[in-house]
């Protein structure tokens, strides 16, 4: 019974064996057709010293193994992320490039880089509306305070036409947050609304 409760271990697993021996030794006490029983066993079990030395290196060998098996998964799945995450977009292959050889480019290139980006910019579509906004800005920077409510006017009767009076209100606060006052000409005759405009 207890060489049968072993059968299936290796020889590696010495104390699995070991257990399982004295665990079959202990299930003979309750057999009550026999006269004598076993109250207390104790099994050792032990391999030649040759053999021990021979299990332990091939054990060894085995988690070697295993642990080189879980770090080439563990890299594969690092550079399969890499890949999808880098290297599928041109643009980031070429800055993560650049991070990690910095000392190869040199100001001319530098300046390559720049005139590349600024090309890709003007035919990417995605960024015109920045662009155009861009342009928006260095050119309202330019005007005198009368002709910046001017622009602003036409924006707002624009917004109006394509039936947004609340954005249009809105733009036109922008250049008169002030409320409209009631004034009294110098005449005495009661005088136009007045806004103040703001740069």
């Amino acid at each position: 019974m207890a060489a049968k409760s072993v059968s299936d271990i290796p020889a590696g697993r010495l104390d699995a064996a070991q257990d399982a021996i004295l665990a079959a030794l202990g299930r003979l006490t309750h057999l009550a057709q026999h006269d004598v029983q076993i109250l207390n066993a104790t099994v050792t079990l032990e391999i030649p010293e040759d053999q021990q030395h021979q299990l332990y290196a091939y054990n060894e060998q085995r988690r070697r193994e295993e642990l080189a098996d879980h770090l080439q998964r563990l890299t594969l799945a690092r550079i399969d992320q890499f890949r999808s995450a880098v290297l599928a977009d041109p643009a980031s292959a070429m800055t993560y490039w650049f991070m990690m050889h910095p000392e190869d480019v040199d100001p001319g290139t530098y300046h390559k880089i720049e005139q590349l980006h600024h090309t890709i910019a003007r035919h990417d579509r995605s960024s015109g509306w920045f662009r155009a906004a861009k342009i928006l800005e260095d050119f309202v920077r330019e005007l005198k305070p009368p002709e910046k409510v001017a622009v602003v006017q036409l924006l707002a009767d624009v917004l109006v036409k394509f039936d947004y009076p609340d954005q249009a209100q809105e733009l036109r606060a922008v250049v008169s947050p002030s409320p409209t006052v009631a004034g009294t000409a110098p005449d005495g005759s009661s005088g136009r609304d007045v806004r103040v405009a703001h740069d």
